[in-house]
């Protein structure tokens, strides 16, 4: 996708970057010379090594807890108070892939554990769809507050386990979602 595409550096190398369309599916449509597109090739085989999961935890050697948050996920983090409780937040940085790079101690990371589970998750599946995990109370805000205006048609939704409401979007539905 072409947002992929520029927030991982896809179009690295490629002056200017080329112009794009985007089809009825959400698809984006790039037209590229032969030179551009042997670039693009190369710079798409880094894009497949990055994570599909929005937020990934290790733990350091100190017992600290590095966690890297995909740019999309870093946003709704910030928009919806996902730092509510840790004082001071924490400085981050940010890697070669776009990736934000924090580190909690213990109390913090349980702390943001807790507020991630108020906010929508998503992942981006094997077909390049935003699969997006959404809280109850934010689906009735979502809902309330017609979250889904400009989508069309209305994406469909199931209901996990966990009570979790469960949408796919491609990627021009995923932003005008996320506005």
């Amino acid at each position: 996708s072409s947002g992929i595409n520029a927030e991982y550096g896809g179009f690295a190398g490629i002056h200017p970057v080329p112009h794009h369309t985007v089809n009825a599916e959400g698809m984006y449509i790039v037209e590229f010379g032969l030179a551009d597109w042997r670039t693009f090739q190369n710079n798409l085989k880094k894009i497949s090594k990055i994570p599909t999961s929005p937020v990934s935890v290790t733990v350091n050697s100190s017992g600290k807890y590095v966690v890297s948050i995909a740019p999309d996920m870093w946003h709704m983090i910030i928009e919806q108070n996902g730092f509510a409780g840790i004082h001071p937040v924490p400085h981050y940085t940010v890697n070669a892939e776009g990736r934000y790079i924090i580190e909690f101690t213990v109390a913090e990371w349980h702390t943001f554990e807790i507020n991630l589970k108020k906010i929508p998750t998503f992942e981006i599946n094997s077909s390049g769809k935003y699969v997006v995990s959404i809280p109850p109370e934010m689906w009735h805000m979502i809902i309330k507050h017609d979250g889904f205006a400009g989508i069309h048609p209305v994406p469909h939704h199931t209901v996990n386990a966990e009570g979790m409401y469960i949408v796919e979007f491609g990627l021009a539905d995923w932003r005008t979602f996320q506005n």
